[in-house]
C-alpha cells in the first residue's frame, strides 16, 4: 500500500489538549480534502502543558457535564474546585474517605487497610485502580510487589506489535495519573496527596483528572492537614 492510499474521510481526536500542534499537521496529511473532524478536549485535565493546538475552521461547542463521577464524589470534589463541572450522573456512590497521614512512610500501611476494606465491601481486586498523582518513579508504589496480599499489575514498559501497553502480571493496578488519564475504574485509591494538589497548577491538574476516574468508591491517602467533609 503506498502512502497515497492513507487517506480518512473522517477523524475523531481525544484528549486534544495533549496532542502537540506539530502531531496535528502529521494527522492532516492522512485525511482527504474537507474530511469531517472531531476534537474533543478538557482543558482540566492538561497534565503535559502542551500549548494549545490552533483548530482554525473548527465550530466549537463546550460542555461542562460529567455523567461518570457519584453524587458522594462530586460533594468531595466541589469542596476543592467548585463549579469546575455539572455532575449529571444520578447515582450516589459510596461515601469517600479522606485518610490523613502525618508522615509519608505511612502510606503504604494505611494503603493496604483501603485495600482490605474495599475487597470486604465485595470489589474485586481488578476493580480497584491505585493511582499516584506523581510520576511512577517518585512515588513508593514504584517498587511494591503486593499489596493486602495481592499482587500488583502494572506497565511493564513494553508495548505489542500493535502500539498497546504491556502489563506485567498480577490482580491489582498500581499507576500514576499520568498514565491512566482517560480510564476510569469502579474503585480508585489516589495516593501521594497534599495541599500541593489544591495550590500547585501541575499538581491541581493531576489530582482533579485523578478525582474523576472513579465510578463508584474513592479513598485519598492525604499527606498534612487539610478541611474537608466527606
Amino acid at each position: 500500500m503506498t502512502a497515497g492510499q492513507y487517506r480518512f474521510d473522517a477523524l475523531v481526536v481525544d484528549e486534544g489538549q495533549d496532542l502537540a500542534a506539530e502531531w496535528w499537521q502529521v494527522l492532516r496529511t492522512l485525511l482527504v480534502e474537507n474530511a469531517d473532524v472531531l476534537w474533543l478536549e478538557d482543558d482540566e485535565q492538561d497534565l503535559f502543558g502542551q500549548p494549545s493546538v490552533a483548530l482554525d475552521g473548527f465550530v466549537s461547542y463546550e460542555s461542562r457535564d460529567n455523567w461518570r463521577t457519584p453524587q458522594s464524589v462530586a460533594r468531595l470534589i466541589e469542596q476543592w474546585f467548585p463549579g469546575r463541572a455539572v455532575y449529571r450522573n444520578p447515582l450516589p456512590g459510596l461515601p469517600c474517605e479522606v485518610i490523613q497521614c502525618q508522615e509519608e512512610q505511612e502510606q503504604p500501611a494505611r494503603l493496604e487497610e483501603c485495600i482490605r476494606s474495599m475487597v470486604q465491601q465485595g470489589f474485586e481486586a481488578e476493580d480497584i485502580a491505585v493511582l499516584t498523582v506523581r510520576s511512577m518513579r517518585d512515588s513508593f508504589l514504584h517498587s511494591v510487589e503486593s499489596i493486602a496480599g495481592l499482587p500488583v499489575r502494572r506497565f511493564s514498559g513494553d508495548y505489542d506489535d500493535k502500539g498497546r501497553q504491556v502489563l506485567s502480571d498480577g490482580k491489582l493496578l498500581v499507576e500514576s495519573i499520568y498514565r491512566f488519564k482517560g480510564n476510569q475504574a469502579p474503585a480508585v485509591v489516589l495516593v501521594d496527596c497534599s495541599s500541593r494538589c489544591t495550590t500547585s497548577t501541575d499538581d491541581v491538574h493531576a489530582f482533579y483528572c485523578g478525582l474523576t476516574r472513579c465510578a463508584l468508591s474513592l479513598q485519598i491517602l492525604w499527606q498534612g492537614s487539610g478541611r474537608w467533609s466527606s
